[in-house]
């Protein structure tokens, strides 16, 4: 809104810090899913310097953050990288896996019935959990624990 009054205006979506915010707080796992996914902490040193470099910038919003590209494209093939980190190593943000042929959930559930979808639904919600977890696929997620129970604190 600012830009568009023709005021400075700079939005910064920051990345993880090292030792100060909410980083402050994660714990082991938390710290290597982030790695997995290519988001590494940052040092003071290094986010004075994206602030300074941010401060430079003739853009209305960015994000300061580490990323360990060759990580970030090592995720890729887990269907990990959230859409908005994909445009930065080359892979399209519509890619599709392999067998999950044309149309969206809402085609593919509407022949099921409605057990045949909550089945299929359970698989798809295991599958990102274990994903993001860290686990070797949806049959290392149990249906039926709590996400805290599981290793999320926040969605």
């Amino acid at each position: 809104y600012r830009r568009q009054l023709g005021l400075p205006a700079v939005s910064l979506a920051w990345g993880m810090w090292d030792t100060a915010g909410m980083a402050a707080s994660i714990d082991e796992a938390d710290r290597a899913r982030s790695a997995r996914a290519g988001l590494t902490p940052m040092s003071a040193e290094v986010g004075l310097e994206l602030f300074d470099a941010a401060l430079g910038a003739d853009r209305p919003a960015l994000v300061p953050a580490v990323i360990d590209v060759p990580a970030l494209r090592a995720a890729t093939s887990g269907g990990t990288v959230p859409a908005v980190l994909r445009t930065l190593i080359g892979v399209s943000s519509t890619r599709r896996q392999v067998g999950q042929g044309g149309g969206g959930w809402a085609e593919r559930l509407a022949g099921l019935t409605e057990d045949e979808g909550r089945a299929h639904i359970d698989v798809l919600v295991r599958g990102l959990v274990a994903q993001v977890l860290g686990h070797g696929g949806a049959e290392s997620v149990p249906a039926d624990r709590a996400f805290r129970e599981l290793g999320f604190d926040s969605l």
